[in-house]
Order: structure tokens, then sequence, then C-alpha cells
């Protein structure tokens, strides 16, 4: 995925906060994530590029190397269909 695509939730996609952490629901299938998966998730809304994502998660996150786990996360949304690109 490249370093300025500007990742967004395809429509349809339904964000549900749960005891466990984060749910999409999108068509029949539901997604849960983390509470981390899920911030991750949100900034996908086609403001952010894939580098101002990771960028956002370092700064939220200062004391890890989140780049390589964030770009390899907003392609397996992309693998699962829950986000464009």
């Amino acid at each position: 995925m490249d370093a300025h695509t500007k990742p967004v939730t395809v429509r349809g996609c339904t964000l549900m906060r749960t005891n466990d952490g984060i749910a999409v629901q999108h068509e029949d299938q539901i997604h849960t994530l983390n509470d981390t998966a899920g911030e991750i998730f949100e900034l996908c809304n086609g403001h952010y590029t894939v580098d101002g994502i990771v960028q956002e998660m370092r700064d939220r996150y200062q004391d890890c190397e989140v780049g390589d786990v964030v770009r390899i996360f907003l392609e397996q949304l992309h693998a699962a269909g829950l986000i464009s690109v």
C-alpha cells in the first residue's frame, strides 16, 4: 500500500463498541478488533494517508515502533474488504 494512499472504510461498515473492544460489521460478517486496531480503523476516514495514520499512532504510542504493524494491519483490512484505497 502506497504511503500517500488515503484509506477509507467501505460503505456499509458499522462500528460497534463491545466489552472486548471494537466490532465491525460489514454485510453478513462481524470482525472483532482490539482497541488499538479499532483506533487504526477509525483513522481510515479518507483524511489521513497511510503515513499519516502511522504518524498518528506513533504520537499516541510513543514508546513503540508501530510503522510496520500499522501497514500490515491496513493491508489486512483491505484484504478483508473493510477499507478501500
